[in-house]
């Protein structure tokens, strides 16, 4: 899949990819790790207003 992902953004002149995942996700963490993804950014405030202690949100990209 993460294969088609690539082929699909490259055949469309992006020049990459990302996506954002709660930092408790760590099934989504690990594929895009694993799909040479690099964390690119960490939000901290976006879960703020609702009660979820120590979760963050991690921006993950890649470029093509």
């Amino acid at each position: 899949m993460a294969q088609k992902i690539k082929e699909v953004a490259k055949e469309n002149d992006y020049i990459g990819i990302y996506s954002k995942v709660a930092n408790d996700n760590v099934i989504a963490c690990n594929f895009y790790l694993k799909n040479n993804f690099k964390i690119g950014g960490i939000d901290n405030k976006i879960y703020s207003e609702i009660d979820n202690q120590g979760k963050i949100e991690i921006e993950f990209y890649l470029d093509l």
